[in-house]
């Protein structure tokens, strides 16, 4: 009888080492599947934090979880429906990129960057703020175009009658390829009775309207020159450039393009070396064209103090402004420049 027993007792032995080993890999498993449980449950917390407005959209964060109580039951792995995870809801509130108030202070036109349902906006609107109208003229997605960058519809002039807005597209990029105040593309009429819009240039790096708004001075994209185009007919004028980057050997940028008070000649500048990594250029020339006379002729020859017309303030007398900020008078005619009194 202890003999049977002393040759039983390895198998005993091995049931009760099977048996801990049992027990260890339930633990093990059970362990796994509550770690696995509570890891999808912070995944469904998290992915149900309520949506990042607009303001915020590109610098997102993940949103911390917060740890269940003690009092909630505990999940297992099969309670976790991944697919019942909600998507993020993005709210439309806007970032205001460009904002214009009408001279008579009746309209506001504003444009807004807004994220909408994964996709970033730009939209102009125009408000009446008397009768709280509202026109919203432009609604597009907002996307980069290298190396000019995000090109945006922005207002750009109001009619003195009141009646219409001007607006066009601007880009935002830098240097030369940046977009000032009175550079863009697509200039579009916008009736603020109506609501209808019609085009009225393609654009370029430099419009301004004449003072009895008859007339448009552009600068256009990818040509050497500037030109005049008469608003009721559509008609133009071309006048090339005095001083080409050929004859200099640098680049040149025109601009400051500013009309006489009677609406019949525009002086501008041309600027050399204005692309080369300053703000200013390196020296200037100011030219004066004449509509009806269909003429040119320069003022002032390539001059080191950076002069640029500000306005033209009386039939004899220019403001123009030097590369530290002084302004001065020159006289329309002549091209002489004297120290303003």
């Amino acid at each position: 009888m202890h003999a049977a027993s002393q040759q039983h007792r390895p198998i005993v032995q091995w049931e009760f080492f099977f048996t801990r080993v049992k027990e260890r890999i339930l633990v093990v498993h059970n362990s796994s599947i509550r770690t696995m449980a509570f890891l999808l449950l912070l995944s469904l917390l998290a992915g149900c934090s309520p949506g990042t407005s607009m303001a915020k959209a590109t610098e997102m964060q993940a949103a911390t979880p917060t740890l269940p109580s003690t009092n909630t039951p505990e999940l297992t792995a099969t309670d976790v429906q991944l697919t019942n995870i909600p998507e993020p809801i993005s709210t439309p509130e806007p970032i205001i990129v460009y904002e214009f108030i009408s001279p008579d202070s009746k309209w506001r036109a504003k444009t807004n960057r807004v994220f909408v349902e994964g996709e970033e906006r730009s939209i102009l609107v125009v408000t009446n703020l008397d009768e709280g109208r509202i026109w919203e003229i432009e609604n597009e997605p907002f996307v980069e175009r290298p190396p000019e960058g995000f090109w945006f519809p922005v207002p750009f002039h109001w009619s003195k009658d009141g009646n219409y807005l001007y607006y066009l597209r601007r880009a935002s990029g830098d240097g030369c390829f940046g977009g000032n105040e009175y550079m863009g593309k697509d200039l579009k009429k916008f009736d603020l009775v109506s609501g209808e819009s019609g085009d009225v240039s393609s654009g370029g790096h430099y419009l301004s309207f004449s003072p009895d708004e008859k007339f448009l001075a552009i600068v256009p994209f990818g040509w050497d020159g500037i030109q005049i185009q008469e608003l009721e007919s559509g008609e133009f004028k071309k006048f090339v450039f005095p001083i080409r980057r050929e004859d200099v050997g640098i680049e040149i940028m025109p601009g400051y393009l500013t009309w006489s008070p009677d609406s019949v000649s525009v002086i501008y500048v041309i600027m050399a070396g204005v692309c080369g990594g300053s703000v200013e250029s390196q020296y200037n020339w100011i030219v004066r064209l004449d509509v009806h006379a269909s003429s040119q002729r320069v003022l002032v020859e390539k001059d080191e103090r950076g002069f640029v017309p500000v306005s033209w303030i009386e039939k004899d007398k220019v403001h123009v402004r030097d590369h530290d900020g002084r302004l001065w008078f020159m006289n329309p005619h002549t091209g002489k420049i004297s120290v303003e009194e």
